[in-house]
């Protein structure tokens, strides 16, 4: 069995430069593990064309690290059997500025381009300021 014991490296054995890049990592990762930067989230649902679910999730689906680097800590995309012409997007993001300011991002545009003529434009969804989760201490 692995051990789940976390090896900290030190200033020593990283020098100057990677030690800097794991702080930043640490920060970064604590903030959202214990709520510090996870402080936006919304719930959407966006109407598809009959039979195009499946194309919308693909193309919401597609890797973009920019999502991360912009202030997104969790990006989920799916849909449900008894709601065929829905899908779902999950978001939480380090504040509502940062998601504002994600959606004049090129690639996140570029998403949208993509995504709307598979839409039928109704959407709806709740967005609200995470107040803390059971999971984190």
């Amino acid at each position: 069995m692995a051990s789940s014991r976390l090896v900290v490296p030190s200033y020593e054995t990283l020098g100057d430069t990677a030690w800097s890049a794991f702080l930043a990592v640490v920060r970064r990762v604590g903030a959202a593990c214990y709520g510090r930067a996870m402080t936006y989230a919304t719930i959407g649902t966006m109407g598809v064309k009959p039979g195009e679910r499946d194309a919308v999730i693909e193309i919401m689906t597609r890797h973009n690290s920019v999502l991360r680097d912009a202030g997104c800590l969790v990006y989920e995309v799916g849909g449900r059997d008894d709601d065929p012409d829905t899908v779902y997007v999950a978001e939480v993001w380090e504040s509502e500025e940062a998601h504002a300011a994600s959606l004049e991002l090129d690639e996140v545009k570029a998403v949208i381009s993509d995504a709307m003529p598979h839409l039928t434009g109704d959407f709806g969804g709740y967005d609200f300021a995470v107040a803390g989760s059971p999971l984190r201490d």
